[in-house]
């Protein structure tokens, strides 16, 4: 796999799933869906490749995996379709959101601001 890799970075490509710009040092979700695939499915082929992918992009690049990853190595254990994959991505994404909102709303801040809009202010 080392192989791969080395030669996708000297075609000037990226290695899809990791470094994540809000997680820098490691997503801990990421983390723990990695255990949780590492002890229920030890020897599936998903949880064998992410495994071998994660260590050597990490020592490689010292970049870590996005929870898309893992996502993907659940996906390939469970041998969803692409629909299904999609579905549980959409999913998960859903579950985060209604996080936020209700983090939102005990606080009564908004969350993760990172930008302001400059742009022309709509009429109204």
């Amino acid at each position: 796999m080392n192989r791969v890799l080395v030669e996708r970075l000297k075609q000037g490509e990226d290695i899809p799933g990791f470094e994540h710009p809000l997680f820098p040092a490691g997503d801990p979700r990421v983390v723990m869906l990695l255990k949780l695939l590492h002890v229920q499915y030890p020897e599936a082929p998903g949880t064998r490749l992410v495994e071998t992918l994660v260590a050597e992009v990490e020592q490689l690049l010292g970049i870590h995996p996005r929870i898309e990853l893992a996502y993907a190595a659940l996906a390939l254990n469970l041998k969803l379709t692409n629909e299904q994959f999609q579905a549980l991505v959409a999913l998960a994404r859903c579950v985060g959101w209604i996080g936020h909102a209700l983090e939102q709303a005990r606080s009564s801040q908004g969350i993760r601001p990172r930008a302001r809009y400059t742009g022309i202010q709509p009429e109204g």
